[in-house]
């Protein structure tokens, strides 16, 4: 049976900045593949307050089959900020109305920091709430205090104002627990970060909802040969690159690949000049991704934060790449229950976990073979959406039986 479904979000290819845009784009074209409607809405706005480059659209062309609305307002980025303020759509608000009176089977939402929590209680149907990172529970999407160091002590007025963030006076009254009061279901992709949202005692049903790799990772051909350890993802402060690059300065007889682009990475350059065995690609294309992948020795993922559940490291696995991650959230987890990848808490054994893959091709390919076969038996498109289909159907069964 084909169903409708709306994805709001306030980011989406081409106008995105990471994992959880792509992991949108991706499920939104699972799901047209297999004959759903499928609407995503998203904040132009949004992006255009916070990005320094324009979308790459050639990168992300829209998914076949699947209507896009991209939310523009007259008033630009004082759009997102009024949201930022309040938790109210505020100028969206009539156009994103228009869309959810239209009728969906499911309504889900994803990245809602600036589209309003409260717009969760405008939708009909089934809603569900994906959280990608720690939005609901932290301000700063991160959990790092002052953006320094992980916060064990909540002071997110003060900790807003030192990042030179507007703070949420909305989040002191009761409108984010009565916004997930109208969810049917909390998502969360990782065990992890549903301990953590539990503690919040939401008023609605937490779940476990795993991420998934696109399938042209699990189709990408394994290299005869891995030549150099690799990076991928966004250049900010929070991702540690700054500690690879330390790290192989060390190294130089190893070379270190980053790709990806962000507001960090001109001083990381800066910091790298002179070091020839490190290469920034800046943005590439999804397809060119797969073979970047499984030609490298491992993915390196310096992380300073607690990563929800990266799709970086599904990459990875998918491609037959081990993965090297530091001892913070999820990330190890994973490295630990796939038995295919390595947990470092300083740079001192990041170093020697370097030079031990770097001698050990016999190694790399023992722990890139279990990580493709793990990948493929937990996270494939086919195995996501099996889940999903089943935790719609039981939502739904259990919306019924209340009426």
């Amino acid at each position: 049976m084909s169903l409708r479904f709306c994805f709001l979000t306030t980011f989406f290819p081409p106008y995105h900045f990471g994992g959880d845009g792509v992991l949108v784009y991706n499920l939104a074209q699972e799901l047209a593949l297999r004959g759903h409607r499928v609407e995503v809405v998203h904040c132009v706005d949004s992006f255009q307050l916070l990005s320094a480059h324009p979308p790459d659209f050639s990168a992300w062309p829209v998914p076949l089959g699947v209507k896009v609305h991209p939310l523009k307002t007259r008033v630009g980025p004082l759009s997102p900020l009024i949201t930022h303020l309040t938790g109210l759509p505020g100028f969206k608000k009539k156009a994103l109305q228009a869309i959810l009176d239209q009728g969906f089977d499911v309504v889900h939402f994803h990245n809602t920091s600036l589209i309003g929590p409260a717009s969760i209680r405008m939708a009909q149907g089934l809603r569900l709430y994906t959280a990608h990172e720690f939005w609901l529970e932290c301000p700063t999407h991160h959990l790092l205090k002052n953006g320094e160091e992980i916060c064990e002590d909540k002071s997110c007025f003060s900790c807003c104002l030192r990042q030179r963030r507007p703070p949420q006076l909305w989040r002191y009254t009761d409108q984010l627990q009565r916004s997930l009061s109208a969810l049917d279901a909390l998502l969360c992709p990782s065990e992890f970060l549903a301990e953590r949202h539990r503690k919040l005692q939401p008023p609605c049903a937490v779940e476990v909802l795993p991420n998934f790799a696109e399938s042209r990772f699990f189709e990408s051909r394994e290299s005869p040969k891995k030549g150099y350890f690799l990076a991928v993802g966004r250049l900010e402060p929070l991702k540690g690159i700054r500690t690879l690059i330390e790290v192989f300065r060390t190294l130089a007889q190893e070379e270190l690949v980053i790709v990806g682009s962000g507001s960090q990475e001109s001083e990381l350059r800066q910091q790298a000049a002179g070091l020839s065995n490190v290469t920034f690609l800046g943005n590439l294309s999804p397809e060119k991704l797969p073979r970047i992948y499984s030609q490298a020795k491992a993915l390196l993922f310096p992380s300073r934060w607690f990563e929800v559940f990266p799709l970086v490291l599904l990459e990875a696995l998918a491609s037959g790449t081990p993965i090297v991650v530091n001892d913070l959230g999820e990330a190890p987890r994973l490295a630990r229950r796939s038995q295919a990848g390595l947990v470092f808490s300083s740079e001192e054994e990041l170093r020697k976990i370097v030079l031990t893959l770097s001698d050990s091709p016999l190694l790399v390919k023992e722990l890139g073979d279990r990580g493709r076969r793990f990948a493929r038996s937990h996270y494939t498109p086919q195995s996501h959406l099996e889940r999903y289909f089943a935790l719609l159907e039981r939502l739904g069964e259990k919306r019924r039986g209340a009426q």
